[in-house]
């Protein structure tokens, strides 16, 4: 069986920061057309009110986890966001890339999200630490190996970075924020 999920047209990212997604501009002419034949042709679902596709695979994906259910999925997507879930993964050919299908295991997907904290994503309009790019975040995350190691080595980044021009407060919601706006699925399962 083959789910197909389609974002909802509300999302609680933008309640959470304005600024989310905001730097792109209209949908493409044909988006609306395109959206009625996957779900009237293809049997596409629209996410529940407020989420994304990409929070429905997740969640998806997390709730067979949890019934022991780990290998009986695969998530095909070309979204790297979804590399923070374990499991198998599908990335389609592109014109400048091959297909591949790979395996994230649990402490591979928690590692990509911590990384994710650190460097932003600037597909999203999520902004990161300043000149924090992957290389530089994993030098930050070192011998992290729980999710609270990981939380902390970044809170401590975040600190590091923003720490003289904000206070401990604003660095702190600053930091949740973006743990919020990264997290995918309906419920959190890293920060």
């Amino acid at each position: 069986k083959a789910d197909i999920w389609l974002s909802s047209a509300t999302n609680f990212r933008k309640e959470v920061d304005p600024n989310y997604k905001a730097h792109r501009g209209e949908k493409p002419i044909l988006h609306k057309k395109v959206k009625q034949v996957m779900l009237n042709q293809f049997g596409a679902v629209v996410a529940e009110q407020d989420f994304e596709a990409d929070d429905e695979i997740a969640q998806q994906a997390i709730d067979m986890i949890q019934k022991g259910g780990g290998e009986d999925f695969i998530i095909c997507s070309i979204d790297k966001d979804l590399d923070t879930i374990p499991g198998w993964h599908y990335n389609w050919p592109l014109y400048n890339r091959k297909g591949r299908i790979y395996y994230v295991d649990v402490a591979q997907a928690m590692h990509t999200f911590w990384i994710s904290v650190l460097t932003g994503d600037a597909a999203d309009n999520i902004i990161g630490l300043n000149k924090i790019g992957p290389k530089r975040a994993e030098k930050y995350l070192v011998g992290c190996r729980t999710n609270e190691e990981y939380s902390d080595a970044a809170l401590t980044a975040y600190l590091e970075k923003l720490g003289e021009d904000m206070s401990r407060e604003e660095v702190e919601e600053r930091f949740m924020t973006n743990i919020t706006l990264l997290s995918l699925g309906k419920e959190r399962i890293y920060g």
